[in-house]
């Protein structure tokens, strides 16, 4: 056991480590940019994915500590680049970096969901895969847009991007609705109402007062059609499976 908590943390070391120098040029006093703490967390990511599937292939506890202590790191640094992300901090990114800081580690919290056996720790990788999802869809369409400045402080906002907000927030509501009905879980169905229920805020509240002339009837009619289509969706298949079968002795 000693010899495997050895080998785990010169193994964490040894990656963050070749991660420092190579963006720093060995330098490994350097301020942090966002590309290398996205690289770190997607390789914390991997790790702790890994330990979790090995750990229940071995059963070794020391596997499975490390992948929580990884998990733990790798959780605390992806809650702090959705807080100071580059829509935010102005910070210069690319799409790799984008996929690197949000949807791969997001990938790997629904596959490490699968070799978790806490409830609360699963929940907590499945709320973080659907907010890093989100974040990711967010900050890819401010890049296309503003690929020289993302700040959604100091910039501007086209109409164009945010009816392509909208458009994508909408879809990614859509595509959580079906796997949710397929896969019958209700949190993916409910998290699903709240990402359409965000898009209605958004549209009332902001595409409403800024938007103007085509784009505006494109938002409305979209979100429109897209409502009229999850209710029928929703009255297809989810309330069937939500009816009781009535007690033989109740006839």
């Amino acid at each position: 056991a000693t010899l495997e908590a050895g080998a785990v943390t010169f193994a964490a070391f040894f990656v963050a480590l070749e991660i420092r120098h190579g963006f720093n040029d060995g330098a490994l006093v350097e301020p942090f940019s966002f590309d290398e703490i996205a690289v770190h967390l997607l390789t914390v990511s991997v790790q702790a994915t890994m330990y979790l599937y090995l750990a229940r292939r071995t059963a070794r506890p020391i596997l499975y500590w490390a992948a929580h202590a990884l998990g733990s790191i790798g959780l605390a640094v992806a809650i702090g680049l959705l807080v100071f992300n580059p829509a935010l901090t102005g910070e210069r990114v690319s799409a790799v970096s984008l996929l690197e800081a949000y949807l791969v580690p997001a990938a790997f919290a629904v596959v490490a969901q699968r070799f978790v056996t806490t409830p609360g720790i699963a929940r907590a990788l499945g709320v973080y895969a659907l907010v890093g999802a989100f974040a990711w869809i967010t900050l890819q369409i401010r890049l296309s847009f503003h690929p020289n400045n993302m700040s959604v402080i100091f910039g501007s906002i086209d109409d164009a991007e945010l009816w392509a907000w909208s458009g994508a927030w909408l879809a990614y509501g859509i595509a959580l609705m079906a796997l949710g009905i397929r896969t019958e879980q209700r949190l993916l169905r409910l998290a699903a109402l709240g990402v359409v229920a965000l898009v209605c805020l958004k549209v009332f509240l902001i595409d409403m007062a800024d938007l103007t002339g085509l784009w505006r009837v494109l938002s409305f009619l979209g979100l429109g059609l897209a409502l009229i289509g999850l209710g029928v969706v929703h009255r297809r298949f989810v309330l069937p499976t939500q009816k009781q079968p009535v007690p033989a002795g109740d006839n």
